[in-house]
């Protein structure tokens, strides 16, 4: 064997993992489907089509619905495609300090006699180290996977209970928007599911109770989710914006009070403080604060004029963020002494919408999954949930 197949080895390993990473990752309903489960098409699809003397067995009953053990090995195959930390164990392996004499030795075992049969092991060599990472998440896979289907089984029921159960039409829509997203027709991608071995059937099934679960939620907390402007700016400022550095997205006309401290003595500190609380319950933005500052022994007055709350001290600017105008926040205690700020106006600026929009979503979503969690949560509060086959539950309902 010439010497050149074994040219940084390893460089090309992590160069293929990282692609091998990517085509298998499914993450979301949204995310790709790919060709590379197709490689092993045939066997796959035995494997799915083929249930085993346990396949029939019965682990749980929701409200007279059983979850089998064919359910929930196929929900394994689907979390297993979806990430289920078998891509962390994996990387973890392919770190190791031996991974290239490993991956050597399993080469030359094999003979390779050119550049393209050694990059054919380096597949099987990752493959190889997949197929163990995704052993060792199983037993995981396989609580979340009885948990999600119990949850599901719930969800399911309350939108035939309140007739939105999506219908076939709307479900066969809903796969060619997938399939489209993938580049794929719908047939292309059933195949590429089906090679995955994971039941088509059971594929759509699970969109179908996702779709059918929006409407449930949509239609019990119509009206419910709202996200006020004081919200949005707190969220702009403190959130992900302000984490990116962006500016300019509100800007406060502020004026302040500065009481200076001595350093170190705690016992100014508490009674200044408390005075300056007194002093903040006569204040009235934008005007008596200058007033007021004449009134109070070594007080400094500052009109600060139009500010971006991002410019303010770490102290200060999450008191400011929620701020409504014409208030008066308690008391910030900073290292220049204790601070009184009067909210004279409050000015939301038109650039970087985008921001504000990306916050405000993510409030909504927030909310809307806290609401979420909780009609689940009385659901299985109401549900009959009953193990069998001496199967117990290790994760309650309503968790995942």
């Amino acid at each position: 064997m010439q010497p050149r197949i074994w040219l940084a080895p390893l460089m090309i390993l992590r160069r293929f993992v990282s692609a091998f990473l990517r085509v298998w990752c499914l993450c979301t309903l949204l995310s790709p489907i790919t060709a590379f489960a197709a490689d092993k098409a045939a066997k796959t699809a035995a494997d799915a089509g083929a249930k085993s003397d346990t396949a029939g067995t019965i682990y749980v009953v929701v409200n007279d619905t059983p979850i089998t053990a064919y359910s929930v090995d196929q929900r394994v195959k689907l979390l297993s495609l979806e990430g289920g930390g078998w891509q962390q164990r994996l990387q973890a392996r392919l770190r190791a300090p031996d991974i290239q004499e490993r991956f050597k030795t399993f080469a030359i075992a094999h003979k390779p006699k050119s550049k393209e049969e050694v990059v054919a092991l380096q597949k099987q060599f990752v493959e190889g180290l997949k197929q163990q990472a995704i052993a060792e998440a199983r037993p995981g896979l396989h609580d979340r996977a009885i948990a999600q289907l119990l949850n599901e089984s719930l969800q399911r029921s309350e939108a035939k209970r309140l007739a939105v159960l999506a219908s076939d039409e709307e479900l066969n829509a809903a796969m060619s928007e997938i399939a489209q997203r993938n580049k794929k027709s719908v047939k292309d991608f059933e195949t590429s599911i089906g090679a995955s071995g994971i039941n088509v059937h059971a594929f759509r099934e699970r969109i179908r109770g996702q779709m059918s679960w929006q409407r449930v939620l949509s239609q019990r907390f119509r009206g419910q989710i709202s996200v006020g402007k004081a919200e949005l700016d707190q969220e702009v400022l403190t959130g992900s914006a302000a984490d990116t550095g962006t500016s300019g997205e509100v800007e406060l006309k502020l004026q302040r009070i500065l009481i200076p401290l001595k350093a170190g003595d705690a016992a100014s500190s508490v009674a200044g403080y408390a005075a300056a609380d007194k002093l903040r319950q006569q204040a009235k933005p934008c005007s008596n604060l200058a007033q007021l500052a004449k009134q109070t022994a070594g007080a400094k007055f500052d009109d600060l004029g139009n500010v971006n709350p991002l410019s303010l001290s770490s102290e200060v600017r999450p008191i400011l963020a929620s701020a409504e105008p014409g208030s008066v926040p308690p008391p910030i205690l900073t290292k220049n002494g204790i601070e009184i700020y009067g909210v004279c106006e409050r000015t939301a600026a038109t650039q970087n919408d985008a921001a504000r929009t990306t916050a405000r979503n993510k409030i909504e979503k927030q909310k809307f999954d806290a609401l979420s969690k909780g009609l689940l949560s009385d659901l299985c509060a109401a549900a009959s949930i009953e193990p069998r086959n001496g199967f117990q539950l290790t994760k309650s309902c309503g968790t995942e």
